[in-house]
């Protein structure tokens, strides 16, 4: 039989030890952490893109003083839920945000524009795996028109933009 003892008294942790060990590497772990650092800020300003947040209250409203015909007017304008949701809508709508995309040059965009932006490493990855594969009948697919190209740049711009009612609130 195996007479095998656990030996229990050395399993303490010896925080001065650890201690000694991180301080005799302190000037490894500085320069380590000034490179991170620094690698983190050249990423964080000279890298990235900045990307800005605009928000702007559209009011809606019913009132009209100088109009004679008032009911008429109300009767176009409602300002009742159903009214306001297509009101937002119409805002929302493909061809109003796709005259937007025109006015602002948005298909230059690179933001908007994601056949402008620079390959990835994971795009060009998957590149090279689709040049692998044979060719369909369906290999000009690869290079969309320009009406296709804005298609993609209306929805770019809708995916980035909200419109809803804000609440408890009156014309």
């Amino acid at each position: 039989m195996l007479n095998s003892k656990i030996n229990t008294e050395n399993d303490d942790i010896d925080l001065q030890k650890i201690f000694s060990i991180f301080w005799r590497r302190k000037l490894l772990i500085a320069v380590i952490l000034i490179l991170f650092v620094l690698a983190g800020g050249y990423y964080a300003f000279r890298m990235t893109t900045p990307i800005y947040r605009a928000t702007s209250v559209t009011m809606v409203s019913g009132q009209a003083e100088n109009i004679i015909d008032i009911p008429s007017v109300l009767a176009q304008l409602g300002t009742d839920d159903v009214a306001l949701q297509s009101e937002i809508e119409v805002i929302r709508s493909r061809i109003l945000i796709g005259n937007v995309v025109d006015s602002l040059d948005l298909m230059a965009d690179p933001e908007f524009n994601a056949a402008l932006r620079e390959p990835t490493s994971f795009s060009r990855f998957v590149a090279y795996i689709r040049s692998l594969l044979p060719k369909g009948s369906d290999s000009d697919v690869g290079a969309p028109g320009p009406d296709r190209t804005r298609d993609r740049v209306v929805s770019a711009l809708l995916n980035q933009f909200t419109a809803t009612v804000v609440p408890d609130t009156t014309t």
